[in-house]
């Protein structure tokens, strides 16, 4: 007599097949940490190194505690506590053709104004300070073509009178930074 096996029985179950799943995946798993971990004692990563020149060859540099990198605190000048001092040029003041040459200093201050800059400036006819020989305020803007254009403001304290282009010309005017003389 011949036997038969019934199919019926051999067909495994949904819990039998997700077990058989979970136990391959993590059968993969296994392998391939295990792949990698081998891997590491063949290669490992090193950094380049870090190589530093110094220009002057006899400045010793010893770092006793770590470099850091730190904004330094803003410079803050009080209104009416700005004094400009200046040593005069060191050498000859005249050209080679015995030509003087004269130094004027001229001082700037900015600040946002629209799409712009209002920019004041004070002219001194040696640098060594004092009262301003000319004082001018201008707006400065980007154009769309990547220019610059400059439009007066005013010139010693009296207001130009092309200010047409200005935005807000009286916030511009009040943003002009006269001296106290």
């Amino acid at each position: 007599m011949e036997q038969q096996l019934s199919a019926t029985y051999l067909s495994p179950e949904p819990i039998e097949r997700a077990a058989a799943i979970g136990i391959g995946a993590v059968a993969i798993g296994i392998g391939i940490f295990l792949a990698a971990w081998g891997i590491s004692f063949l290669w490992r990563y090193t950094p380049p190194e870090v190589v530093v020149r110094i220009a002057n060859p006899e400045l010793n540099v010893v770092q006793d505690k770590p470099f850091i990198l730190a904004q330094p605190e803003p410079l803050k000048i009080a209104p009416g506590e700005l004094t400009i001092k200046t040593d005069p040029p060191v050498g000859n003041t005249t050209t080679a053709s015995g030509d003087v040459i004269k130094r004027e200093v001229t001082v700037f201050w900015s600040v946002n104004h629209r799409s712009g800059q209002v920019v004041t400036g004070w002219s001194y006819p040696d640098g060594r300070g004092g009262v301003p020989v000319v004082e001018y305020c201008y707006y400065y803007a980007a154009q769309v073509d990547g220019s610059f254009q400059r439009i007066d403001v005013a010139r010693n304290r009296i207001p130009s009178s092309v200010t047409g282009l200005v935005p807000d010309i009286q916030g511009a005017l009040a943003k002009c930074q006269w001296s106290q003389a």
